[in-house]
């Protein structure tokens, strides 16, 4: 395990890394491109009716409970929507139907994912829901804490993620992490296992366009692999930025 500063890497084989065991979870919903959003969270518990969006279903979760998502797009994005968990043991888990190919792919906006302002999001699992962010403007992941919130124990596990393509200036990193003056220590915790992280485009203005950006304190990551930099093979820590 390598310490560079507040950002830990560590290999993929380092059973340091590894967490404990964790509880049964609560209860089981599934999602599916051809369910219904009509579909009320108890049939959703069922595979033959399940919710058509991520962004309905997530509301069906609380702390212990798996989201399954069934292979496809889903041409939306998740911005503070996701309910926290309440500790590893407890956590909310979002996670790819077994076997099958899951993207979440907007069409637009800043981001695909955002956990932050005005919630506290913590302790929630993305597990093989990969990340198509290529057409958002600012960030496809952002992870942050400010003035009176503050998102961390977030962890994004066996997924692909791709950053904007054309993003706003002083914007277009793929996953970034943030901690405000407002809240120095918050932002933290989160865990990055076994990605594939690809930038897309390129920041001309002030080059924010990094694979990853750790603005925050005490984050995780395993790389999985070379990284791709504008269709470039790096080096894993050369395409990872720490905010000094």
């Amino acid at each position: 395990m390598l310490n560079h500063g507040r950002l830990y890497i560590c290999g993929v084989l380092a059973t340091a890394c590894v967490l404990t065991a964790e509880a049964a979870h609560a209860a089981t919903y599934y999602v599916a491109t051809n369910g219904k959003d009509t579909n009320s969270c108890s049939q959703a518990q069922s595979q033959s009716t399940p919710k058509q969006t991520l962004t309905n279903a997530v509301g069906c979760l609380a702390a212990g409970d798996t989201l399954l998502v069934r292979g496809g797009n889903y041409p939306e994005s998740l911005t503070s929507a996701v309910p926290s968990g309440t500790s590893w043991s407890s956590k909310v888990r979002i996670a790819n139907f077994p076997g099958e190919t899951v993207w979440l792919r907007p069409a637009g906006g800043l981001f695909a994912m955002f956990f932050g302002h005005p919630s506290t999001p913590a302790y929630i699992e993305f597990d093989g829901i990969n990340v198509d962010g290529s057409s958002v403007t600012a960030f496809t992941i952002k992870v942050e804490a400010g003035a009176g919130y503050n998102a961390h124990h977030i962890r994004f596990q066996n997924l692909k993620v791709i950053g904007p393509l054309n993003p706003n200036p002083g914007n277009g990193s793929t996953i970034i992490t943030y901690s405000s003056p407002g809240n120095p220590t918050g932002a933290g915790f989160n865990e990055f296992i076994n990605l594939d992280v690809r930038a897309a485009g390129h920041d001309s203005a002030i080059h924010q366009d990094h694979g990853f950006y750790i603005g925050s304190p005490n984050n995780l990551a395993i790389c999985r692999g070379p990284m791709r930099i504008f269709r470039r093979p790096q080096n894993c820590l050369d395409t990872i930025r720490q905010r000094s």
